[in-house]
């Protein structure tokens, strides 16, 4: 029996995902998470709303973790 095709938004985050976890990917994903943190916390300590820090926080781990895969594949090739 023939398989049913895949939607064309699963395909996207499909090769979206195994993008991310190159060498490559992992550096864009931190910069770009660190420019939006910075980003967000500016709003935050303008303004003090609670949803732009929740997003800083959220925005600053994913930073770090990105980093520190980008690091790991780095290191170990």
């Amino acid at each position: 029996m023939k398989q049913p095709a895949k939607p064309a938004s699963n395909i996207f985050w499909a090769r979206i995902d195994r993008w991310h976890k190159t060498r490559l990917g992992f550096a864009v994903f931190a910069l770009v998470e660190a420019a939006l943190c910075s980003v967000f916390a500016s709003i935050a300590i303008d303004t003090g709303s609670l949803i732009a820090w929740t997003l800083t926080v959220i925005l600053l781990f994913g930073t770090v973790v990105n980093l520190f895969q980008f690091l790991k594949k780095v290191i170990k090739g």
